[in-house]
């Protein structure tokens, strides 16, 4: 039933209007219908709308649902979908980030609807569930999600998944960051303030989250009116009872002077010790105490197999190449050909021989696959640090090679049978 209303709802919602900007600072703009068009503060937000920001630029949206969506210096924004009926709550929301800093904060529709909101970035997919949260893409793609408290204190939960699983954000500042679709989401972690500091996302809110709807003002207003004249009515009858209530206070003033005389003196007959002042802790002590915590209730690592964590790409780049491709895998191939040469190559030399060709055109294409995903990893850790990449892609030029030269194999495993 619930989708039933949003099928009816999109077609109504798809030329009008889903939100609006609330905050425009620095170069801004937005393409529309092949268009690019300068934003302002007022300027309607439409689905299919391409938001960017310039080296200052920054943009705040609130949808009809008082969703906010806040964009900082060199971000890139996608309305893909919103849909949202007021009368029951109903409805979906869907953006995609591309690259740039982000910060979430749930509207109505991810507060009454598990799952109805979610985010995309080129490494994940993040749903919500009625909470705020900060993220960050690199150019490369890569994404890192941290779940904040939202401003009355409450704590949602986010999901962050992709082609290879995904995790469950719970505790305020868990954090994980993804390096593509195809790698698994790690553990999430709780950065100290000079690491949250360094990824570049949007920990304080740059504009109004909780925006006052019209009908809310007015009704406001109305009240503070009704209010007025109350307060209007009350001071004459007020003035009247003054009167009479000052020769009162007068006779209660002195007899609380004589108690406050008989109470000082007590006072100074008892030494009443001051409470120490309470040591605060340091960032530090906090940081390292929700580390502790963290691995408290992170759940114990079984231990991969090594092909498995090969395959993955798990292994660093050095590790993957050198040690497992060129010394591991150029170890089988040279027993098994050199057995291959034996003259008498007959009986159990041919057994052991065929075994390890076997064993050895099974192994090299796990080392490729390994290679390539560690190089892609290499290339985004070294993109990050605006370093070199050079290695990287010298390592997927020799994987290319690596796969050629598999081929001929086969095609001189094959060739050699032919000739019988």
């Amino acid at each position: 039933m619930r989708w039933l209303w949003v099928l009816l709802l999109a077609p109504s919602i798809a030329f009008s209007g889903v939100g609006t900007i609330e905050h425009d600072q620095g170069r801004t703009w937005n393409e529309r219908a092949a268009k690019t068009e300068n934003i302002d503060v007022g300027y309607d937000v439409l689905m299919d709308d391409f938001y960017q920001t310039g080296e200052d630029g920054q943009i705040g949206i609130v949808f009809e649902d008082d969703t906010t969506i806040t964009v900082i210096e060199n971000s890139e924004l996608l309305i893909d979908d919103f849909v949202y009926d007021p009368a029951t709550g109903i409805g979906q929301l869907a953006f995609n980030v591309t690259v740039g800093s982000f910060r979430y904060v749930s509207g109505t529709l991810a507060a009454n609807n598990a799952g109805t909101v979610k985010i995309t970035t080129p490494s994940a997919t993040i749903t919500v569930r009625g909470t705020t949260l900060t993220g960050n893409v690199t150019p490369g793609g890569a994404t890192t999600i941290t779940l904040l408290r939202d401003a009355d204190g409450g704590l949602g939960m986010v999901t962050v998944a992709n082609r290879a699983g995904s995790v469950n954000l719970t505790r305020p500042f868990h954090t994980v960051t993804v390096a593509t679709i195809n790698t698994r989401p790690p553990l999430p972690i709780i950065p100290t303030p000079a690491e949250l500091g360094a990824m570049n996302l949007i920990l304080e809110p740059i504009m109004d989250e909780t925006p006052s709807q019209p009908d809310r003002q007015e009704q406001h207003e109305e009240e503070e009116e009704e209010e007025e004249d109350e307060d209007e009515d009350d001071e004459v009858e007020d003035d009247a009872e003054d009167e009479d209530d000052v020769v009162e206070d007068e006779e209660e003033a002195v007899e609380e002077d004589e108690e406050v005389d008989e109470e000082e003196e007590v006072v100074e007959e008892e030494e009443i010790p001051e409470p120490e002042p309470a040591q605060e802790k340091s960032e530090e002590v906090l940081s390292e105490e929700a580390a502790k915590e963290e691995k408290l209730d992170e759940p114990k690592k079984k231990k991969e197999f090594f092909i498995k964590t090969l395959i993955m790409g798990n292994y660093s780049l050095p590790m993957a190449y050198w040690v497992f491709y060129v010394v591991i895998g150029g170890i089988l191939v040279f027993v098994w050909s050199t057995l291959a040469e034996l003259p008498d190559f007959e009986g159990t030399p041919l057994v052991i021989a065929f075994i390890l060709f076997l064993v050895s055109m099974s192994y090299l294409p796990v080392c490729l696959i390994g290679i390539w995903r560690s190089a892609n990893k290499y290339i985004l850790d070294k993109q990050k640090e605006k370093k070199s990449v050079v290695w990287g892609g010298l390592a997927k030029f020799m994987t290319v090679l690596g796969w050629i030269h598999y081929a001929v194999i086969w095609i001189g495993f094959f060739y050699a049978l032919g000739q019988g």
